[in-house]
């Protein structure tokens, strides 16, 4: 057995102990390659068509609810976040409820001064964003909002 003969064996038998599916080696002046199939190629079937063509299954798939956007309450300044007027006081909205546009949702203060922050259009408390006595900037979101229909 000559030299090439047995490093085409030792080839083959590479390809077929591993996980590769092919192998090509080249030199100056040959080149062989290896292919190894999972399962025998076979000869093509004839495809005879059945005399009455199939009917098309259309299957429209489920439409996912339109959950309606949630409405962002910005900081309109910088200052700190209060929820109620007075820090004994009860806050002034809670998680769940429905409040109307004007209502006071909250207080921030600046400078020693208060300023109230009113709902801009009607909605349900979903999250209270900012935490009671922190700071916030300017456009920070403060409350998230579902919205309702009046």
């Amino acid at each position: 057995m000559s030299l090439t003969e047995r490093k085409i064996r030792w080839l083959i038998y590479q390809v077929e102990v591993s996980n590769i599916n092919s192998l090509e080696v080249r030199d100056w002046t040959w080149r062989v390659r290896v292919i190894k199939y999972l399962n025998p190629p076979i000869s093509p079937v004839p495809v005879t068509r059945p005399s009455v063509p199939p009917i098309p299954i259309a299957t429209k798939p489920p439409a996912e609810p339109v959950l309606p956007q949630r409405i962002e309450v910005r900081s309109p300044m910088v200052g700190t976040f209060f929820r109620a007027q007075d820090p004994e006081a009860k806050p002034l909205v809670e998680v769940g409820q429905t409040i109307q546009p004007g209502e006071v949702l909250c207080c921030i203060q600046a400078m020693k001064l208060m300023t109230e922050v009113k709902a801009e259009q009607p909605g349900r408390i979903a999250q209270v964003v900012a935490e009671n006595g922190q700071p916030v900037e300017f456009g920070q979101v403060l409350f998230q909002l579902d919205p309702v229909t009046q």
